[in-house]
């Protein structure tokens, strides 16, 4: 599930304070979060990342239009709706659009030996 929200911030981010977030964020919604938070300004940008056991966590915070883009990308389902009120509560932020996209529908799988890294295979029985 890859969940991409567009919002328009209501109250002003700090980087310590997006730090918390990201660090906190992934226990909420059920999700291992395996790294700490990485927070970087650079000039009018202001960018957050966690990776989750799962996947990752990104935010990207114009300043001086107080917009923010947050992707919430997980290998496993979650509730849409829970996450996005963690993301309206402890951003305070209002989310303008978002979108949900399902991840792993259409794989064409070629015919091949071994897995993704080019392991063999081993039977599983």
């Amino acid at each position: 599930m890859h969940l991409l929200l567009d919002a328009q911030v209501l109250r002003p981010i700090t980087p310590g304070r997006l730090r918390t977030w990201l660090e906190r964020m992934p226990a909420r919604i059920g999700m291992t979060r395996i790294s700490p938070a990485i927070v970087e300004r650079r000039r009018t940008l202001l960018m957050g990342l966690v990776l989750l056991a799962e996947s990752h966590i990104m935010v990207h915070l114009d300043i001086e239009t107080a917009r923010a883009f947050i992707d919430i990308f997980s290998c496993k389902n979650f509730q849409i709706g829970p996450a996005i009120q963690q993301v309206e509560k402890g951003l305070k932020v209002r989310i303008c659009q978002q979108r949900a996209l399902e991840r792993g529908l259409e794989y064409v799988v070629p015919a091949r030996q071994g897995n993704a890294f080019g392991e063999p295979q081993h039977d599983a029985r």
